[in-house]
């Protein structure tokens, strides 16, 4: 889980969307019922960047572990480095660790951004 949270918060770091007079906004939220917890992490993202981010996600809630995996390890191998200093990986290293789609909701700020809360479900490994 903490991997999971971790690389959530590396991931609105680094694609949140602010002007330099502007903090960050992200925000991150646990809760836990009975065997899981819900992460649910939120930042404001340039309108520009919601298409992708849409599409990937879709994309990658419909392949199995397997499938997952392998486009990790082939990313990894690839070694490109995207222009805010990534590699891409952030999406798919949550579906791996966390074996659950990622659900998304997106709300209209103004029109240069939104803001986009990912909501992650995390098994808690000793209650399987």
């Amino acid at each position: 889980m903490f991997s999971i949270m971790v690389e959530c918060l590396e991931n609105a770091y680094r694609h949140n969307f602010n002007t330099p007079e502007q903090n960050p906004q992200i925000s991150l939220e646990l809760t836990q019922e009975n065997n899981h917890y819900k992460l649910t992490i939120g930042n404001r993202a340039s309108n520009n960047d919601l298409e992708k981010l849409t599409n990937n996600i879709d994309q990658f809630n419909k392949l199995s572990l397997a499938d997952i995996k392998a486009l990790y390890n082939e990313t990894i191998h690839a070694g490109h480095i995207t222009e805010k200093g990534g590699a891409g990986l952030g999406l798919l290293k949550i579906l791996r660790c966390s074996r659950e789609p990622i659900i998304y909701t997106i709300t209209a700020i103004d029109k240069e951004s939104s803001f986009v809360n990912l909501s992650i479900s995390i098994t808690d490994p000793e209650k399987q």
